[in-house]
């Protein structure tokens, strides 16, 4: 075949290049790259958030530890272990209350009314033997703030079946 005409055979210089596919695209894997990080990083935290917090749980494993404990240290961790349960449990009454403002804020407090003799008795025993210079057995201690936990926990129970 002969051509017609000159014009049609003229170069036409360099074609453009072809844009490169999206898998050889470099911006491409960077993005690839930084979502899987992010999606690890929030599976992480995920995973690393602690659950659902046992108050009674960790009062009670605090208050089996302060038995190996001498006496006076082991009224005083067994206190502090109630304490911190009844903060966890009552936002009404955080744990750097008195005995006695404890005592007055519990009264209104639902869930505390069966444990509330125990748990008073068993903070005004360490109290005595801490602050007072008395004598507190620190098995019987520790016997009551356990079964303040349990009496609080059973009524806790109770009231979030019936809500």
């Amino acid at each position: 075949m002969i051509a017609q005409a000159q014009s049609e055979f003229a170069l036409r210089g360099p074609m453009p290049e072809m844009p490169p596919g999206l898998l050889a695209s470099p911006w491409t894997w960077v993005a690839v790259i930084l979502l899987t990080a992010s999606v690890w990083g929030v599976v992480r935290l995920l995973r690393a958030r602690p659950g659902k917090a046992d108050p009674a749980g960790e009062a009670l494993r605090e208050i089996e530890s302060a038995a190996a404990q001498p006496p006076e240290r082991a009224l005083a961790l067994v206190a502090a272990a109630l304490r911190r349960y009844v903060a966890a449990v009552e936002p009404a009454a955080p744990a750097g209350l008195s005995t006695g403002e404890l005592e007055a804020r519990l009264g209104a407090a639902p869930v505390f009314l069966p444990a509330r003799g125990p748990l008073i008795a068993a903070l005004r025993a360490s109290d005595l033997a801490r602050f007072a210079g008395g004598h507190a057995d620190p098995t019987l201690v520790a016997a009551a703030a356990r079964e303040a936990i349990v009496r609080a926990e059973a009524a806790r129970g109770a009231f979030a079946r019936s809500a």
